[in-house]
């Protein structure tokens, strides 16, 4: 609770206002994500360190909260250069997996599944290098849209399982409306953060506004 006030801005309202199970496991789910984010946004980590990272990470998800994997990982962001929030996660990955692993167990075969989708995700983008301008950038919008798949249509559908079996709609039309809308619902919230932090990400070198668009109207990423 404490963690999701410290690195949510946006949503830690809401979903406080959520009952029981639901709330806890959107807390986790999100500061699972959060934790992911903070891998894929360090620009002081190497490719390697990035993936060792990543690797400790999807193992933890699925290890038992006082694993030795689990303690790995905090370590691994003991005293590096980061936010001093995100890093104070990071190095709490114990405290959260034991929330966690007090959820039904449906709760966490679901949410961990789409949390290690965007894990592995962002680790394909990882890997890109700059091009001759200096810049990381998608491609083409169908790029975008891979991307904000992974970092946020995931989200979409880890939400949708949880909300769909705290309110009793499995199987039923609702479940099927919502799922056929739940990649929509977080590419739509991704796309809007990549608008608002445009001038920011130019200041690390990195564009998501697509490299054909750009070219297509005659100006540079």
């Amino acid at each position: 609770h404490q963690a999701l006030l410290a690195v949510s801005r946006s949503f830690a309202r809401p979903i406080e206002m959520l009952p029981g199970d639901l709330r806890s496991a959107v807390t986790c789910g999100y500061l699972l994500c959060r934790i992911a984010d903070t891998i894929e946004d360090n620009e002081h980590f190497t490719v390697v360190e990035r993936d060792a990272r990543y690797a400790t990470f999807l193992e933890a998800l699925y290890a038992d909260p006082e694993a030795e994997v689990v303690r790995t990982f905090e370590r691994q962001f003991q005293g590096i250069e980061c936010n001093e929030v995100e890093r104070d996660l990071c190095s709490h990955l114990s405290v959260v997996m034991r929330v966690f692993r007090s959820l039904p167990s449906g709760m966490q075969i679901k949410t961990s599944r789409w949390v290690a989708e965007m894990v592995r995700g962002m680790q394909i983008y990882s890997h890109r290098a700059p091009g001759e301008d200096g810049y990381i950038a998608v491609h083409t919008v169908e790029d975008l849209e891979r991307y904000c798949f992974f970092v946020a249509g995931t989200v979409g559908h880890m939400l949708t399982d949880p909300f769909s079996e705290a309110s009793g709609v499995v199987g039923q039309p609702t479940e099927h409306a919502l799922r056929e809308q739940a990649e929509a619902f977080g590419i739509g919230l991704q796309l809007v953060n990549n608008l608002k932090d445009v001038t920011d990400d130019r200041e690390r070198k990195v564009s998501y506004v697509p490299r054909v668009s750009c070219a297509k109207h005659g100006i540079g990423i």
